[in-house]
């Protein structure tokens, strides 16, 4: 963790995105993340790299900005889009705002468009380096659990790379394990959302195309309640009948793939 950048009343923002803080004016290269389950970019370069630290300015000063004025807020999060290794749009990332009770059943922060004060660092340190694939999920839980201030400002402040070599898409069994396994430690249970993504990766791994079938319905409601048995011990029955649901009206339910072009 190095360089701050300092609003005017004393606050330091800090981007998690790139392990350090980043100073007002500094050019935001494109940057791996530790952990490379993702490449992570400022907007800037995915819409015009000739212009990017122009735009890297603009995603600091609007993080800086909401400090200032709100100075109870502990992690200021912006809006962000998906794209791919040719710094193609694919889609926006799902921001949502602020509910701790939301984080828990989906990830909805995207970790280049998140900034911290510096007593955030100092307090909880910065992520936790025995995680390989859902270390900025844990550590959004952590300050969410402690009681910490986030604020969602409505402005697109990054982008998060994602192609097949990434671990997101390259490992989905390994991500999935490592983030019921991180809830468990957490919050004492894993929420029935992850049990079914879990189920999804499990097949995404094996490269079974995802589809309406029953069989591939049953195969992923099997998936499920195996693993409500491995990570809490039973499924509940709220599991079970929105399983029973989605075998009778799986059409609607079965969450699309990103495609990728060939």
């Amino acid at each position: 963790m190095s360089q701050l950048s300092r609003g005017i009343f004393g606050a330091i923002a800090v981007s998690l995105t790139f392990g350090a803080a980043l100073a007002a004016g500094r050019d935001l290269a494109e940057i791996q993340n530790p952990a490379g389950n993702s490449q992570v970019v400022n907007t800037s370069e995915a819409i015009n790299r000739a212009a990017k630290a122009d735009r890297a300015d603009g995603a600091v000063a609007s993080a800086v900005a909401a400090f200032e004025r709100d100075p109870l807020a502990d992690v200021v999060y912006g809006d962000a889009d998906v794209i791919d290794a040719e710094d193609r749009f694919i889609a926006p990332y799902p921001t949502e705002e602020w509910s701790l009770d939301r984080l828990k059943v989906v990830c909805f922060l995207c970790q280049p468009a998140v900034f911290v004060r510096r007593r955030v660092l100092d307090q909880f340190g910065p992520f936790d380096v025995k995680l390989r694939h859902c270390m900025d999920y844990e550590y959004w839980l952590r300050l969410g659990m402690h009681g910490l201030r986030f604020v969602h400002i409505p402005v697109r402040m990054a982008a998060s790379r994602l192609h097949p070599a990434t671990k997101t898409l390259g490992s989905p069994r390994e991500v999935h394990t490592e983030i019921n396994d991180m809830l468990k430690e957490h919050i004492g249970t894993v929420p029935d959302s992850w049990l079914s993504n879990y189920a999804y990766a499990v097949l995404d791994g094996r490269g079974v195309a995802r589809r309406t079938s029953r069989d591939y319905l049953a195969h992923i409601a099997l998936l499920t309640v195996g693993a409500a048995f491995r990570w809490n011990g039973f499924p509940s029955v709220t599991l079970l009948r929105a399983l029973a649901w989605s075998f009778l009206h799986g059409s609607s339910l079965v969450p699309r793939r990103i495609a990728f072009d060939a």
